[in-house]
Parts: C-alpha cells; structure tokens; sequence
C-alpha cells in the first residue's frame, strides 16, 4: 500500500512538474515574442513619406567607402557666411584701444531644424573680442541642416542629424592682405 501511495505521489508530481514545464516553455516563447517587437520599436521611426534608395558596394573597408553625409551650410554658402561675419562684426574700441588682436574660434551645434545652439567661445582672446562674436553668432540666420545616411529594413534614407560647427574670428589692426581668411579690422 505504501509503495503505491509513492508511486500515485510520485505520477502526480511528475504530472504537475510537466505542467509547469510546459507552462514556462509558453511563457519564454511569449517573452521572446514580446523582446522581438520591443527590438523592432527601439529602431528610429522611419517617416511615411520617406524615399529608400540603394548605396553601391565598395569594398568592405571603411576606409574604401565615400562619405554620403551632407554638412550643415550657411544660407547662400561660404562666402555670404562670410560677409555676414564682416557686416556684423564690431573690433571693440576698447581691444583697438589696448591694441589687443588675434583669433577667436566659435564652437556651435547646428540642429536638425538649422537653428545654432551650444554657442561657446572654444579658443578666445579678450571678453570684449569674445563677447562680439558671441553676439554675431547669435545674429545669425538658421543654416541649412546636415544630413547622414541611415539603414532602415526597406533600404537606405537620407535624415537630418545635429552637427558640431566651428568658425573662426580673426581680429586684426594691420593691413596685412595676404590671408584669405575672413580678417575683422576697425572701422
């Protein structure tokens, strides 16, 4: 009599043990089916009226392949850039004064929709100088976005990305022509 209490013991743990087996086995293939679309969410949305396109292979090395970013531009390029700077730029009187020049290197983002943010001084001369530079980066108009180059599952899109931007700002009191770098004098 006992052995048979230990084997319907035993059948009925087995029974209970396969059952939960089996219940955990649903359960890891609902958790890797739910892991699987939470992968999917994480990729970036890809917007409905965006146009996939196919890159040629070149090689495997990245060094072999040509970069498909587009940079941030000014509105109108380099050269309105520029005479924007030399419309707007003031030599403080107080640096003319002390006979202070140098160069002053702007750092700046440049956001998805153009505007510039992050504007900070990375290499200064004098905080009159610096400050007028700070007020002509603020002046200026939105830029024309940078664009990289992503993968979705259908192929390959073109998306606006933020960009790191520095530009220079050369003070100068002599009349020296020789740089063709944009040269802010007294006026």
């Amino acid at each position: 009599m006992k052995q048979k209490f230990h084997i319907l013991i035993i059948a009925a743990l087995v029974f209970l043990l396969g059952g939960i087996c089996e219940e955990t086995g649903a359960q890891a293939v609902a958790a890797k089916k739910q892991a699987a679309t939470q992968n999917v969410e994480k990729t970036p949305p890809v917007k409905q009226d965006t146009v996939f396109f196919e890159l040629p292979d070149s090689g495997n090395y990245k060094a072999d392949r040509p970069s498909y970013d587009e940079l941030p531009e000014f509105p109108g390029g380099q050269d309105a850039m520029n005479e924007f700077i030399l419309a707007n730029t003031v030599y403080p009187k107080t640096a003319v004064d002390d006979k202070i020049e140098g160069r002053v290197f702007m750092r700046f983002a440049i956001e998805t929709d153009g505007t510039l943010t992050d504007i900070r001084v990375f290499i200064g001369v004098r905080n009159d100088i610096n400050d007028e530079c700070m007020r002509v980066m603020k002046l200026m108009p939105k830029w024309k976005p940078g664009t990289t180059v992503m993968k979705a599952t259908k192929g390959w899109y073109r998306t606006p990305t933020k960009w790191m931007y520095s530009i220079p700002f050369t003070f100068s009191l002599t009349s020296d022509e020789s740089s063709s770098n944009v040269i802010i004098r007294p006026k």
